[in-house]
């Protein structure tokens, strides 16, 4: 059973649930297909979670609908994959 305060969110890639802040966090914003990084609290939209283990971040690479969330990962934390 879960901890009170605890959070935990369902990964994308390895479908293994973990504590928020042990992840990313990508939003696809309301009334529009674009992805943010990152986003503020205000931001409403379509929530999705990342690992931040390389090995998640590489499975991404190989699904489509994740291409553009791979590309942020890159060029902002400056993950490179192995």
């Amino acid at each position: 059973m879960q901890e009170r305060g605890e959070t935990l969110r369902l990964c994308v890639a390895c479908r293994l649930k973990k504590d928020r802040q042990e992840m990313y966090r990508f939003i696809q914003l309301q009334h529009s297909k674009d992805v943010v990084f990152k986003p503020s609290r205000s931001q409403f939209g379509r929530s999705m979670y990342l690992c931040k283990s390389l090995e998640c971040i590489n499975k991404i690479k190989s699904i489509k609908r994740y291409k553009q969330i791979y590309e942020m990962i890159l060029n902002i934390e400056g993950v490179y994959d192995s």
